[in-house]
């Protein structure tokens, strides 16, 4: 069973983990905040972005913003490609991806990766 199944599986732990999640895009100022899980799912949206079918990832396939996602699922390293699309892995299991409207500084990203860590304890 995929993660996002097992967290969907789960309402009270799904109500805490998107309530982390929408702190967390909060505080670092993106528009939007979703996981993604290990079949490419995502799960957990907080703001508005378009999935659009076949796959739900396509939409951001065609504007060029899905490599640094498609690239995790599969274990590649991070590009230092400047971009308002910040991907942490948080387990084996689930990315986490924010949409921002500039690519974040240094302090912005330090920000982000503490509390990437602290939702990944939520799963």
């Amino acid at each position: 069973m995929a993660l996002s199944d097992d967290l969907l599986a789960d309402p009270a732990r799904m109500t805490r983990l998107r309530s982390r999640l929408e702190a967390l895009a909060r505080k670092s100022g993106a528009g939007t905040a979703f996981l993604v899980d290990e079949g490419g799912t995502p799960f957990a949206t907080i703001g508005h972005v378009e999935f659009r079918l076949p796959h739900p990832l396509a939409g951001l396939v065609e504007d060029g913003e899905a490599d640094a996602i498609l690239g995790a699922l599969v274990g590649e390293p991070p590009t230092e490609r400047a971009s308002g699309l910040v991907v942490e892995r948080l387990s084996a299991r689930a990315l986490l991806v924010l949409v921002l409207p500039r690519p974040p500084g240094p302090r912005r990203r330090l920000s982000i990766r503490s509390g990437a860590r602290k939702l990944a304890e939520l799963l």
